[in-house]
């Protein structure tokens, strides 16, 4: 009955509506089975975090975990209750099952009522969940988008990247690299910089990483410390097409740009400028049909070298004549020629003082 709930029998309704199809408007059935989801999150058999998780590790998912999520439903809809008043255990059991119950696309209100008032069970739940995918080799792992692009989610993650991003296992399969970047972005805007920093020194420290996860970690190190990790990150990834398709993958995820590079300085753009220039040319971006790494890089490219030309400093002009001069980016020449362009106007303008 609660798999009806959900809509998985009938796509074009869920809910109550649902229901009343699915038993043939007998409003005595409707009413009891309504009634019996409304009181299933207070039965004596509805296990806690440490049993819902433990199923999750196995593979297995307990009986009641849609029951009770339905139950929440059915009582949102009819006598809404403040989620922040629950109980811990109440609380961690509703994100246990949230999180290990396939549940369509359900987005229910007492859940963004905790990230806002209880934030900080939200995350010690999101941390042992995470964790525990990580040990199952997982390649996908619930919320930690969220974690990283969603703004109700701050909170949760100024708790939880940190804990997480230390728990995320040396060796990892290509795959799971998609959450490791999720975490590094989400611990780049919420967490502790000084905090972050130390643990990316910790784990680079280990010899036992793969070079694509590495190259995640010198990336983020770099966005948080330029200075620090420019020239680590230059002499790992410089010249080494899979090590660049890495670097392209943290700042150019496939779900959104999340980086705006004005930290970065004008070293930090040059940087990136050399080693990717001289993976792609911008003839790259006029290709149809499927993007490739080449079309991403070049793409990649051509903002950077747009930074440097809206730039007023002297630094960036120097930068840009550099660029222009070096032979591995000839692709790019009449690219970085107009930037040149460009980029002396924008000074001139921004230098200009009436007699």
């Amino acid at each position: 009955m609660t798999r009806v709930y959900f809509g998985n029998f009938f796509n074009a309704v869920d809910g109550p509506k649902a229901i009343e199809e699915w038993l043939q408007g007998d409003r005595d059935l409707i009413n009891a089975t309504l009634q019996g989801l409304r009181v299933a999150i207070d039965r004596e058999d509805v296990p806690d975090i440490d049993e819902i998780l433990g199923l999750r590790e196995k593979g297995q998912m307990h009986y009641l975990g849609i029951p009770f999520l339905a139950g929440l439903a059915e009582i949102e809809r009819t006598a809404p209750e403040d989620s922040s008043r629950w109980d811990d255990g109440r609380i961690r059991k509703a994100i246990g099952f949230y999180y290990c119950t396939p549940h369509g696309d359900y987005r229910p209100r007492w859940y963004r009522r905790l990230l806002e008032a209880r934030s900080a069970i939200v995350a010690d739940v999101q941390v042992r969940f995470a964790t525990s995918e990580f040990h199952s080799d997982r390649d996908h792992v619930y919320k930690l988008w969220e974690l990283a692009h969603d703004r109700g989610h701050a909170r949760v993650a100024r708790h939880a990247s940190l804990p997480l991003l230390h728990s995320f296992p040396t060796r990892c399969r290509i795959k799971q690299i998609e959450s490791l970047d999720r975490l590094l972005w989400a611990a780049i805007q919420h967490a502790d910089r000084r905090a972050l920093l130390e643990l990316i020194g910790r784990k680079l420290s280990r010899k036992s990483m793969n070079a694509a996860q590495r190259v995640h970690w010198l990336a983020a190190g770099f966005t948080v410390s330029p200075e620090t990790y420019i020239d680590l990150l230059g002499g790992f990834v410089r010249d080494r097409e899979h090590r660049i398709q890495q670097l392209l993958a943290f700042f150019c995820p496939e779900d959104s740009v999340r980086f705006s590079f004005d930290g970065l300085g004008v070293p930090g753009l040059e940087l990136l400028i050399r080693l990717v220039g001289s993976y792609t040319g911008p003839a790259q971006r006029s290709e149809q049909g499927w993007i490739s790494h080449q079309m991403k890089a070049a793409d990649f490219v051509h903002k950077l070298i747009q930074r440097l030309a809206v730039s007023p400093a002297q630094e960036a002009s120097d930068t840009l004549e550099s660029l222009h001069a070096d032979t591995a980016l000839s692709r790019w020449q009449d690219v970085l020629a107009h930037a040149q362009d460009a980029q002396r106007v924008i000074r001139r303008d921004a230098g200009y003082r009436h007699p």
